[in-house]
């Protein structure tokens, strides 16, 4: 679905006004169209990455994010920190284009500092995109056909 098409709009008005579609919940008096929707959403996100643009969109401790770690996410030392919404974006200084991994250096590991720092940085005007795994193929749920122009089409709005 398009996200500017007037079907898009009316879903997003209606159910998920305050947040994006990945973050949207089924709610009590869901329409049949609406309730499908994020079950078929669970299917398709299965082992799903981002791509770091402007890292606004993915989520710093919870998402999958950094494609050379074998899980693509993040595990802290220390629990306490984290709050699970920070975004990417946090990490990024957009003066020099780089990573600036102090707020979390003390609760990560080296081999999760090096892998974060292999990602290319966005040029933050685009956002960030969900991407199937790399090397991986598409899941088995009847949606193969049509797993790559989702994933092509599916952003964080």
């Amino acid at each position: 679905m398009e996200p500017n098409s007037q079907c898009a709009q009316l879903l997003k008005a209606r159910y998920f006004l305050k947040c994006s579609f990945l973050e949207a919940k089924k709610g009590g008096r869901a329409s049949w169209l609406w309730a499908s929707l994020p079950e078929g959403r669970k299917i398709i996100l299965q082992g799903a990455q981002w791509q770091i643009l402007n890292g606004r969109q993915a989520k710093l401790w919870t998402d999958y994010w950094i494609p050379s770690l074998h899980d693509g996410k993040l595990h802290p030392h220390l629990q306490a920190s984290i709050d699970p919404n920070t975004r990417v974006v946090t990490l990024i200084d957009w003066d020099s284009k780089t990573w600036n991994l102090t707020p979390i250096q003390a609760s990560i590991t080296d081999e999760e500092k090096l892998a974060i720092q292999l990602i290319p940085i966005g040029n933050g005007r685009e956002d960030d995109r969900l991407r199937p795994p790399p090397g991986k193929p598409p899941p088995h749920h009847g949606l193969t056909p049509w797993y790559g122009k989702i994933f092509g089409k599916l952003r964080s709005r």
